[in-house]
């Protein structure tokens, strides 16, 4: 992760970072829409 990724995630009170599997920089539609649904439930 970038630096000023890790910056922003450092800074903000109520920040995480999640890492997906996304070769090449791409993603699968149901593990983006997985990961979307786990962090507006919680």
């Amino acid at each position: 992760m970038p630096q000023r990724c890790r910056s922003v995630v450092a800074n903000l009170p109520n920040a995480r970072k999640e890492v997906l599997p996304a070769p090449n920089h791409t993603w699968e539609p149901q593990v983006m829409a997985s990961a979307l649904a786990k962090f507006l439930i919680e």
